[in-house]
């Protein structure tokens, strides 16, 4: 089928400092990271204030919220690294927000200015996914992940 691929290219001045979407860290959080304001200066704060956070070496993974919202990103990052994930926040929805992140970050993180955190879950050794009443193992997501290119 035809897909539109959209690349980007940027000079990394210290490779060691990127930041990819595969949770590292078991006891780790998982937060939402998204403006504090919706606004398109909020929104560029945001941006700025997670990579002051990604540079000071505070993130062990971080994916991008877009199709499916911040459980989507969740899903994908456990795939990544075949640990598990388990939702904490039992009001957190699941809307797809602009200008968002999952982040996995120490306990105990405080946002930086214009930038709110609100706390999901955590990371998990086991290969697991968990929500209030429901829990999908990692091989399960990988699963319904792949099945579509398998034709």
């Amino acid at each position: 089928p035809n897909t539109l691929l959209v690349t980007a290219m940027a000079i990394v001045e210290d490779a060691t400092k990127c930041v990819t979407m595969d949770l590292k860290r078991p006891g780790a959080g998982l937060y939402l990271a998204a403006p504090a304001e919706d606004t398109l200066a909020g929104r560029i704060a945001a941006h700025r204030a997670v990579h002051a956070l990604i540079a000071a070496g505070k993130v062990h993974a971080a994916h991008d919220v877009s199709d499916g919202g911040w459980l989507a990103a969740v899903a994908e990052m456990c795939i990544g690294s075949g640990l598990g994930a388990e939702r904490t926040d039992p009001a957190a929805s699941f809307d797809q927000l602009v200008a968002s992140n999952v982040l996995e970050l120490p306990e105990g993180a405080t946002p930086p200015a214009r930038l709110s955190l609100r706390k999901l879950g955590i990371v998990t050794r086991e290969p697991t996914l968990k929500l209030p009443g429901e829990a999908v193992s990692v091989q399960q997501l990988t699963d319904a992940w792949t099945s579509p290119l398998a034709w």
